[in-house]
């Protein structure tokens, strides 16, 4: 069976960190796909960054993975480092018409660049382990290789600390970059006032108790230092122990600051209040807070147990029904297969530029549209 893939670069030897690629299946590939009744292929891309050579064996890292429906003709790429990246292809589809299934079995992540069934063998090739046969199979394979120059990928921006001070992984385009940003200069300016009314509450406190070893510059130190920094090192109090490890008389333990505060507080309190409010009601107030924030935690708890008991009713009840994609499928498989043939191997479609215009009618969607529009103004930033 044959697979082949065409890019819009003129050059793959100083190509863009961002490249179109569009594909095309001979007729007997279509022939098979039909006759295994595949409702629903999709292309499988699978992005290598190659780090070395070893006995004459290529090993790289895999940076990206996308799955898209084979009659989309067309989709885009990026690429997350510089230097010789291949792009391998393969159609993939699950036996049931699932495509959930589909993309659970390909894109699940365990980490950033690693998924949970890898489809890339040191020596870059693509392959279907054995194990995994009964939910999804395979065509042949095509692949393009590519050399992107560091000086192509988008500047590293100044305040990139900042903007990613809450992120898990820096933003990987200049596009996310441009919403963590709107969120760094608003809501996180918020959060750090509040981590630095936290940290700077913890320092007192823990001053207030005679604790050895306080971070302080971890208050003020918002982006360089995590809020565990302030008391990380703290040691016995002075209050409690000597330098030497000697314990302190038991009644030093009273001359702490902090037994004062509420003392004083409450003297200062209880000279402002109205005569006519009861005492009692003053020394109750404390427990009455209390009571209320319970009363707040409990009702969040409850609301969330019973949201997630809908939501798992609900899913259930979901997967009872068949999926649509399966019903009439010999119809289906019909007119699907009757649509692709714009996406068979002809000189006439191997000839035209890679290109969402070049596309025909129906195929040159809104998301193309925008994604054409994203790749000239989102430059991936190299990792």
């Amino acid at each position: 069976m044959s697979l082949k893939l065409f890019t819009d670069q003129q050059n793959p030897e100083n190509a863009n960190p961002v490249v179109a690629v569009r594909w095309c299946v001979d007729k007997e590939t279509l022939e098979e796909l039909k006759t295994r009744k595949a409702a629903n292929p999709h292309i499988l891309l699978s992005v290598m960054n190659i780090q070395g050579n070893v006995n004459e064996t290529r090993y790289g890292v895999e940076t990206d993975r996308k799955l898209i429906p084979l009659g989309d003709m067309m989709s885009y790429v990026s690429f997350q480092r510089p230097g010789i990246n291949v792009i391998y292809a393969t159609v993939v589809w699950d036996q049931n018409n699932n495509t959930k299934n589909l993309k659970q079995r390909f894109l699940a992540k365990q980490d950033r660049f690693q998924w949970k069934n890898y489809v890339i063998e040191y020596h870059g090739a693509i392959f279907v382990p054995e194990y995994h046969t009964d939910c999804y199979t395979k065509t042949g394979i095509a692949s393009l290789e590519m050399k992107i120059d560091e000086k192509l990928f988008a500047p590293e921006p100044f305040d990139k600390n900042w903007v990613n001070l809450f992120m898990e992984y820096n933003a990987s385009n200049q596009c996310n970059y441009r919403k963590r940003r709107l969120f760094a200069y608003t809501i996180q300016i918020m959060m750090m006032f509040i981590s630095f009314i936290i940290r700077l509450g913890s320092a007192i406190f823990f001053m207030l108790i005679g604790m050895r070893g306080i971070n302080y510059k971890a208050v003020y130190q918002l982006v360089k230092k995590d809020l565990d920094d302030v008391y990380y090192d703290k040691t016995r109090s002075v209050f409690t122990y000597k330098n030497i490890g000697e314990r302190q008389p038991f009644f030093f333990v009273f001359a702490m600051p902090i037994w004062y505060i509420p003392i004083g507080l409450s003297v200062f309190f209880l000279t402002l209040v109205d005569q006519d409010i009861p005492t009692a009601l003053i020394w109750q107030l404390p427990l009455i807070l209390l009571g209320f924030f319970a009363s707040i935690t409990v009702a969040f708890y409850t609301v969330f147990l019973i949201a997630d008991l809908i939501i798992s009713s609900v899913s259930k009840i979901l997967n009872v029904f068949p999926d649509k994609k399966t019903e009439k499928l010999e119809e289906v498989l019909n007119q699907k297969y009757l649509e692709w043939t714009e996406i068979t191997c002809e000189p006439s479609i191997e000839s035209k530029p890679v290109s969402v215009s070049s596309l025909p009618k129906n195929k040159q969607t809104i998301y193309l549209r925008y994604m054409n529009i994203k790749a000239k103004v989102c430059k991936p930033f190299a990792i």
